[in-house]
């Protein structure tokens, strides 16, 4: 069975941030690797790149690279792959790593950029995108048969973010990934339209991914990206651009029923009518605006439900191969919306995963196809293999 893997990773190195792709005017203030006793970490501007929003302490390590100055240091986590697959420092040893792995295609995002921000001057953070895409396009055009890659934007300047997202639909990505909070604002809020205009305007698919971004604590890695969904129908962003794809991803599946099932209340459902007459007016009321911060004052009503987005293709979500609740999810939102992700490299994978999905017995193996590899071409938009 074909395995199109819409969510596998790298881990940027000292390249990725190299005289050759990265801003000359800022040279001198780009990431870079440093050595503590404990563990290698990064550095940008002169400030150790941690996950801020949490305290920023030294113990809270996160997007740790494995070398300096070229040469492997395992410290904290001794993965079994090599510097060259972790890296992506060519092609072929990921290649190797993906064969072994079953897997015919991968997508890549970021290790490092699950963290924001990784500069707290906007210019700067927008250079470290932008220096991350340019290294990673030309490493994936070894490859371009297997290797595909989502560009990443810092949020912090809507404009220059927007600005992003054009020049690397232009360069081939295939996507832009965002993560669900942006200090205490979703990503979706209206204060980001610029974002997502630019993405609706090119057909760019969105992918939301967990991350480190927020000062809500660490159980917000995962958080962040519901809260970003809790928000997604009521900005009129699917609205305005009836073909925008939005992702939601490696926050597994159990999320999704318990947060439809109370935006269903909150907007449509039986517990509604105590809040809203029968002739609905043009704008949200208050009272719904008030609840979770859903939409803006001059918020309009959606035209659909968040279930309908769904079912109109606009909407996906990430799974674990494992997870028990997946037919489920499967019988009751339709088998289209669901897209498999490796996670290669990280510590934490589940190794040969589609491997392990693929020997279920309670997915049917029409469906299997489309969580494996169908529901990738159909997120990114690509021909439906053969």
């Amino acid at each position: 069975m074909r395995v199109w893997d819409a969510d596998a990773h790298v881990e940027e190195w000292d390249a990725t941030f190299s005289e050759r792709f990265f801003d000359p005017a800022l040279f001198d203030r780009r990431p870079i690797v440093i050595q503590s006793q404990r563990a290698l970490h990064w550095m940008c501007d002169g400030e150790v790149v941690m996950p801020k929003f949490v305290g920023g302490e030294m113990d809270r390590f996160f997007g740790t690279p494995h070398s300096i100055n070229g040469k492997r240091v395992d410290t904290l986590t001794k993965k079994s792959e090599t510097l060259e697959a972790l890296e992506l420092r060519g092609a072929r040893d990921r290649l190797k790593l993906m064969d072994e792995e079953g897997i015919e295609l991968s997508v890549l995002y970021p290790t490092l950029f699950l963290i924001w921000p990784i500069a707290r001057d906007p210019i700067l953070g927008d250079a470290c995108a932008r220096s991350y895409n340019n290294w990673l396009c030309e490493v994936c055009s070894e490859a371009p048969g297997r290797l595909k890659w989502v560009s990443i934007i810092d949020p912090a300047d809507p404009r220059l973010a927007a600005r992003e997202i054009e020049r690397t639909k232009k360069m081939g990505a295939t996507g832009t990934m965002v993560l669900g909070m942006v200090g205490t604002r979703a990503i979706t809020d209206p204060h980001f339209s610029a974002i997502w205009d630019a993405a609706g305007q090119v057909d760019m698919p969105i992918s939301v991914h967990v991350g480190e971004c927020t000062p809500l604590g660490y159980l917000a890695f995962h958080q962040s990206l519901l809260m970003a969904f809790w928000r997604l129908a009521f900005t009129g962003i699917l609205d305005k651009y009836p073909k925008l794809h939005v992702s939601f991803l490696e926050a597994g599946c159990a999320w999704v029923p318990y947060v439809l099932g109370r935006l269903e209340d909150l907007t449509h459902g039986q517990r509604f009518s105590t809040i809203k007459n029968p002739g609905r007016s043009e704008k949200l009321p208050s009272r719904l605006i008030g609840v979770g911060g859903l939409a803006a004052v001059d918020a309009p009503w959606p035209e659909l439900t968040p279930e309908e987005y769904i079912k109109r293709g606009n909407i996906f979500f990430g799974f674990e191969v494992e997870e028990k609740l997946l037919p489920w999810c499967i019988e009751e939102y339709g088998a289209d919306c669901w897209l498999f992700g490796s996670d290669i490299p990280h510590y934490d994978r589940l190794k040969h995963a589609a491997r392990v999905f693929q020997e279920r017995t309670d997915i049917s193996e029409e469906n299997k196809r489309k969580l494996l590899c169908e529901n990738t071409a159909r997120f990114y938009k690509w021909p439906m293999p053969s």
